[in-house]
C-alpha cells in the first residue's frame, strides 16, 4: 500500500476479523430482510432523518468491508509457490526476481489507475 502512496496497512489478528464477521453475518442477512419486505418504510425514514442516513450509511460501509467467513478462511492462508517444477520439465527460467516484479507491478498500477493521486 505505501508503494502506491497510501497509507501503510497494519496487520491486524485473525481472530479480531472473525469477531466482526460473526457480527456481521446476521446483520447483513437482517438488512436483506428489512429491505426485502419494508422498503418503503425504510426509505422514508432514511429520507427524513439525517441520523438515520448517516446510520445506514455507516452500517452499509461496515457491511460491505468486513469479509465473511470463507473469505477470511481463504485470505488467512499461508501459500508458497515454486518455480521449480517448470524449469525442470519446460526449462523456465524467470526473466526478473520476485521483488523487481512486484516493484514493476506497482508502477504499472500506479501510472494506468493514478491509484491514490493526491489532489
Amino acid at each position: 500500500n505505501e508503494a502506491l502512496g497510501g497509507p501503510p496497512l497494519h496487520a491486524r489478528p485473525a481472530a479480531t476479523f472473525r469477531a466482526s464477521s460473526l457480527v456481521m453475518t446476521p446483520l447483513k442477512a437482517g438488512a436483506r430482510f428489512v429491505m426485502g419486505h419494508f422498503s418503503a418504510p425504510v426509505t422514508a425514514l432514511y429520507q427524513k432523518s439525517t441520523f438515520v442516513r448517516n446510520l445506514m450509511k455507516q452500517t452499509e460501509a461496515r457491511m460491505k468491508t468486513t469479509p465473511g467467513g470463507e473469505e477470511i478462511d481463504m485470505f488467512a492462508r499461508k501459500t508458497r509457490y515454486t518455480v521449480k517444477k517448470a524449469g525442470e520439465i519446460l526449462g523456465y527460467r524467470p526473466a526478473v526476481s520476485l521483488e523487481r516484479g512486484l516493484a514493476m507491478s506497482v508502477k504499472w498500477l500506479a501510472h494506468e489507475f493514478q491509484l491514490f493521486r493526491k489532489e
